[in-house]
């Protein structure tokens, strides 16, 4: 059984394009990086596909199949779909007692987890998963990307460096482990692993704007444009590339697209906020030339992001 892609209850920082953004800490030659998921915050996971295991009375070799335990896995998706997460776990959990070494019930345990903010559980369960198959991606893969929001760059690095390992030829792989590095400010190991990402998949957009932003961060802003500029082949209204690629351009005076970029940003930008978002990080709104009444705009929908942060954080209990 496949789940449908869900997504953070937590509004995104660019949710119109559905790739929220992760801001660097300020800096002169710092970008902006669009990540496969939302990890600022409490934000979490998205696009990630549950499976429940098709044979779950007889493992990995061909058996009759329980009726009972097929429909109660059907009962978990759904639940799980509905964002019903408790019972969804309560389901998970009575189907781990029957079968205690399916990876994918497991797997779904640990999801559940983390939708209900149970960080440590929800590791113990990603582990339990990789270790019942070694070459388990999925598990890897959710390893990688709950250590990073748990702040765990280095931890999240070696659950990427597995899942490489075992698909090296899937770009999500080293793109994911490029924004683990550069998270941990390692921007020249980010920009190897968003260059093989590009070259796995050249229309991989956001691999190519995440190379200009970590070239933007080891101040090679040749490369930079570059890559920001074939980010813009693909996506070319996106206000995530546009940001980076008139910072970069402004920085190093080049001025051939500037007027033509300044333009695009400019709509860009504004259309963030008439759906409500800010017009850009705090950092770059003097670099942007906002006017006041802009500025003030700005910041009321700033301040409104963090009022939506703090009541979805609101909603866990104290370290759950």
């Amino acid at each position: 059984f496949v789940v449908a892609p869900f997504h953070s209850v937590q509004p995104a920082a660019w949710a119109g394009c559905s790739f929220p953004f992760s801001p660097r800490a300020p800096g002169a030659t710092v970008g902006v990086n669009i990540m496969r998921n939302a990890r600022a915050g409490a934000a979490l996971r998205g696009a990630l596909l549950l499976l429940v295991s098709a044979v779950l009375t007889g493992g990995r070799v061909a058996g009759a199949v329980d009726p009972q335990l097929m429909a109660e896995g059907q009962k978990g998706v759904k639940l799980f779909e509905q964002g019903r997460f408790e019972e969804a776990l309560s389901v998970f959990l009575g189907m781990e007692r029957i079968k205690a070494s399916d990876p994918e019930v497991l797997l779904n345990i640990g999801l559940c987890h983390e939708q209900l903010n149970q960080l440590q559980e929800a590791e113990g369960y990603y582990y339990k998963a990789a270790g019942v198959h070694d070459n388990n991606v999925a598990a890897w893969s959710s390893l990688g990307a709950l250590h990073m929001r748990k702040g765990e760059a280095d931890a999240s690095i070696a659950a990427y460096t597995k899942a490489i390992s075992l698909e090296p030829k899937v770009d999500q792989h080293p793109f994911n482990r490029g924004n683990s590095h550069q998270a941990k400010g390692d921007h020249a190991a980010a920009a190897k692993d968003f260059r093989r990402a590009t070259k796995l998949d050249p229309s991989n957009y956001k691999a190519w704007n995440n190379l200009g932003s970590a070239y933007m961060s080891t101040e090679n802003n040749t490369e930079a444009i570059a890559a920001l500029r074939k980010t813009l082949t693909f996506i070319p209204t996106h206000p995530i590339p546009l940001t980076n690629l008139v910072i970069t351009e402004n920085r190093i005076c080049e001025w051939g697209r500037k007027k033509k970029h300044n333009r695009l940003l400019r709509t860009a930008l504004h259309q963030e906020l008439k759906e409500g978002r800010p017009l850009c990080t705090p950092f770059h709104a003097f670099e942007f030339n906002l006017t006041a009444n802009e500025c003030r705009l700005h910041a009321q929908a700033w301040a409104a992001r963090i009022d939506n942060g703090v009541a979805y954080l609101q909603g866990f209990e104290a370290g759950g």
